[in-house]
């Protein structure tokens, strides 16, 4: 049990391969992955206050306006305005959906968490380090891949596939938590 809060669980199924996962990451990671950690990480940093607010609509408006200007300032489009009720307050946990945000845009959203969680004061403990780190993994993964283009140069391989696998192993981790508290966050 110790070994498997260390690693992914998914490097224990039987030839299971990141690479095998990379063939295909915008279903994987944009359309899969990127909208339950995203989604999941914006009601946290709301419940946190992040965005000081009244409500969780008040407070996901905060936080969408934040992110808009931060869009244009990088030269980005934003995905549509973030709903409360549809997407962030679901039933089955928090998650972003295809018709909330495109692949693309899903890759934008990774970044501006990773600032805004890189923030002071933003996350503290071990569950804001895990977050924290999560989203320097995701956004590092994917500054390597907007640097190669469809493929990944042998300098960038082993960068790769340990930002990817940090990423997972954080997310893991904070699956672990959320299902010890009984909670639908940071589910896999």
């Amino acid at each position: 049990r110790d070994v498997c809060i260390s690693r992914p669980w998914l490097v224990w199924i039987i030839g299971f391969s990141l690479w095998r996962v990379w063939v295909d990451a915008m279903h994987t990671l944009d359309m899969g992955v990127y909208q339950i950690v995203c989604a999941c990480a914006l009601v946290e940093l709301v419940d946190e206050r992040v965005w000081p607010c009244a409500t969780h609509e008040e407070g996901i408006t905060k936080a969408y306006r934040e992110y808009k200007a931060w869009c244009k300032s990088v030269g980005t489009t934003p995905c549509h305005k973030f709903k409360w009720k549809k997407t962030l307050n679901a039933p089955d946990g928090p998650e972003f959906t295809q018709h909330a945000a495109k692949a693309a845009q899903m890759r934008w959203l990774v970044r501006w968490l990773h600032d805004v969680t890189s923030t002071k004061g933003r996350g503290e403990g071990r569950h804001g380090a895990l977050r924290r780190i999560l989203f320097l993994c995701w956004s590092s993964f994917e500054d390597i891949c907007d640097r190669n283009g469809r493929f990944i140069g042998e300098e960038d391989l082993e960068s790769l596939a340990s930002f990817a696998e940090g990423a997972l192993g954080c997310h893991s981790e904070l699956a672990e938590e959320a299902a010890q508290l009984n909670s639908q966050r940071w589910k896999w």
